[in-house]
């Protein structure tokens, strides 16, 4: 009985076709126990334009049995597709074994990621494309979709002016949200964090800089409006209020925070973040933020490891169709620049900024000072336009509300530069 691979090969042969490999998928490394075959094949190809004939292809390889074959083409694809996931899940399951001998914590890190990085090497799809005349009837309920919506199609911002130009976070959405230095980037992904959570989405929170329980602080801050300060303060007056919220809150779930010390007290990688939203059924997730992720690879270079660790988190975002919402930090021409200082940082003050910057779909700035929040929404692929948005934010209460009245628009529009 002859394996999957040279009957693939010998469809190949006789159909004088890679559809195999360009319709199905199958990668040319699938082909584990037969490489110089196929790679005779695709070469001759390449070289020729044309697939080898059975004479060509047996005058190189002259062992090679040579046979009818009746099987779909599919079916042979799948089994290939078997083979190799069988041969990548063997060394990593032994691995695995080894490790929880010694580390359980680690081996659990271990094959969450491997395990993540075997389904992203093996292409699972059968098919290449969209008919988008064919899919018509599924665009017209999409825009019947939008039309019930209002607008709004993904996750709510909890800022209006940004859900209309948004229409909301969308799957797929890689949106990046910077700022100086102490300017509240990560009170105000939270903030969205929360907002989605109301909203009813399970969110999944990676803080690389906060503990859970300080996380947990700030949450109670933007749900409830409750004084930081007070709470961190041990401030008495709180105790009945903040009891009987603690009790109403507790009956919930949906909001999973995540530190490095969830991941051995080491920078977790997309591949890890990935799996667990995976396993949790998250809707969103927030990285707080990109400096404090890790790219797997042991990159030196910074520019090269945000640029891998960009690019992870954009093709996480298509698998599992959910936003990420990533927090970044702005460059040091963003902090020495005088007068760029007095407005939100621009695309080009994204820290190691181009590859970051080309990967998102979405890019937001914001600025904070005097209690007035600007978001510059700088990039907005999805979208409709670009928006600035001028908000009053009481950090110690967690509360963010528009800018209500002309006057006060026009005044702080002028110290802006709105």
């Amino acid at each position: 009985m002859y394996n999957v691979e040279i009957q693939a090969i010998n469809k190949i042969l006789k159909d004088k076709s890679l559809d195999i490999l360009n319709k199905e998928g199958i990668e040319p490394s699938y082909f584990l126990s037969n490489k110089e075959h196929i790679d005779f094949i695709i070469n001759h190809k390449e070289q020729y334009g044309v697939v080898p004939d059975v004479v060509t292809f047996s005058n190189n390889f002259k062992d090679f049995p040579i046979f009818e074959v009746q099987e779909s083409a599919t079916y042979l694809a799948d089994k290939i597709r078997e083979a190799t996931l069988f041969q990548k899940v063997v060394p990593i399951v032994n691995k695995f074994r080894d490790k929880m001998q010694k580390d359980s914590v680690d081996a659990t890190e271990y094959i969450m990621g491997a395990i993540q990085d075997v389904r992203s090497s093996i292409q699972f799809r059968k098919s290449v494309g969209t008919d988008i005349v064919a899919g018509a009837k599924e665009r017209y309920q999409d825009y019947q979709n939008r039309v019930s919506a209002g607008g709004l199609l993904g996750i709510t911002t909890g800022v209006p002016e940004l859900d209309s130009a948004t229409f909301g976070w969308l799957p797929e959405d890689h949106v990046v949200l910077f700022a100086r230095t102490n300017e509240g980037k990560s009170w105000i992904a939270e903030y969205l964090a929360v907002q989605a959570w109301k909203s009813g989405k399970k969110v999944l929170y990676y803080a690389g800089e906060m503990s859970a329980l300080m996380m947990g602080y700030r949450f109670d801050t933007l749900y409830k409006n409750i004084s930081n300060t007070a709470m961190l303060m041990g401030n008495e007056d709180l105790q009945d209020e903040y009891l009987e919220y603690i009790y109403k809150l507790s009956e919930g779930n949906g909001f999973t925070v995540v530190t490095p010390q969830d991941f051995g007290g080491k920078k977790p990688t997309i591949a890890q973040i990935e799996a667990l939203a995976e396993e949790l059924d998250i809707d969103i997730v927030f990285l707080d933020q990109l400096s404090l992720l890790d790219d797997g690879k042991q990159t030196d270079n910074k520019t090269a490891r945000y640029a891998n660790i960009s690019q992870d988190i954009m093709l996480a975002s298509k698998r599992l169709q959910i936003p990420f919402i990533t927090v970044a930090q702005a460059n040091r021409e963003a902090e020495k620049d005088k007068k760029a200082k007095e407005d939100a940082p621009q695309l080009h003050h994204v820290e190691y900024s181009d590859a970051i910057v080309q990967d998102a779909t979405r890019v937001v700035s914001l600025k904070y000072d005097s209690g007035i929040l600007k978001l510059s929404l700088k990039k907005n692929r999805f979208g409709g336009r670009n928006v600035d948005v001028l908000l009053k934010w009481d950090i110690d209460k967690g509360i963010i509300e528009p800018m209500l009245n002309e006057e006060e628009l026009e005044q702080m529009g002028e110290e802006f530069g709105f």
